[in-house]
């Protein structure tokens, strides 16, 4: 029987998937990194402010600074993750992103002094082997550009979310959820809005074509990390939900290849089905890797 703490990040993962396509095709409208990480920021901190008990404004978590660290890490990783959609195609960015789960487990085995056991190490040689599928070409004669940033990225962004998961998991109990996890996307919000303060110019540029993707994207987005975080705080399972969220790799996949057309989105235009087959294998290489490491 399928639990909430398995629904939610399910739901999450296909939400993410639909939320990358949007902001991809945002990117590819012009819009920068910068502006779609302030803007996703914003929308979660006023989805999040509707958990914040107000009766007891303005109090917020003591200590302050796991508010702060959850904060930093969960802006970066945001940031990194629209980065890479811009640069890259989203059927290769999402699954990269997966790695997230074996990121979660090193760093609890670091936290609890624990040696790795080998299915952790066997895990992370299919991950390699997931990368390898997902940037085959089958079309040498075609090569999507910034195919290597856009996963490293990705990598960069799985590595920040995973500490963010932990700090959810650890702090969530100990300060009470309500205290902490609005308050530190609150900041988060305020982060990113200086961090767009050099590129001011890049709102007013926004032609109608690109709100119409950014808008929903980041609302997407915005409501996918909303069910995730939740999830964690609530159900206390980190390693186990990020396992069923990664198959946000294999539902990118699929859905770039139903619904990519209305995004005029080309990832499998050159390679056909070969590139399809690519592109899913390593989705499933990646996910067998994930389900290994816990």
């Amino acid at each position: 029987m399928l639990t909430a703490a398995t629904l939610l990040p399910l739901a999450s993962a296909m939400l993410y998937a639909l939320a990358a396509m949007f902001l991809n095709a945002a990117g590819k409208a012009g819009v920068t990194g910068r502006v779609t990480t302030a803007f996703c920021n914003v929308l979660l901190a006023v989805f999040f402010l509707q958990f914040y008990d107000w009766s007891l404004f303005p109090a917020v978590a003591e200590p302050f600074w796991p508010v702060i660290l959850l904060a930093v890490f969960f802006v970066l990783g945001q940031g990194f993750t629209i980065l890479a959609l811009s640069l890259g195609e989203v059927s290769i960015v999402s699954p990269v992103m997966g790695l997230k789960v074996i990121f979660v487990n090193v760093i609890l085995a670091a936290g609890l002094r624990e040696m790795l056991p080998l299915k952790v190490w066997i895990a992370a040689f299919l991950s390699v082997l997931g990368v390898a599928a997902l940037q085959a070409n089958p079309d040498r004669h075609v090569r999507p550009p910034h195919t290597v940033s856009a996963m490293v990225c990705a990598f960069v962004s799985a590595g920040f979310f995973a500490g963010a998961d932990v700090v959810i998991q650890h702090w969530s109990p100990k300060l009470g959820f309500e205290r902490f996890v609005p308050p530190a996307m609150v900041l988060s919000a305020v982060f990113a809005l200086l961090f767009l303060l050099p590129d001011g110019a890049g709102i007013r540029r926004l032609s109608g074509k690109a709100r119409k993707v950014l808008i929903p994207g980041g609302i997407l987005l915005a409501g996918q990390s909303l069910l995730l975080i939740f999830a964690i705080a609530r159900y206390q399972q980190v390693a186990q939900i990020n396992i069923v969220y990664s198959s946000r790799g294999i539902w990118s996949v699929v859905f770039v290849w139903l619904l990519g057309h209305l995004f005029a989105n080309v990832e499998f235009k050159h390679g056909g089905k070969a590139r399809l087959a690519y592109r899913l294998a390593g989705s499933v290489l990646i996910t067998v890797a994930i389900a290994l490491a816990v």
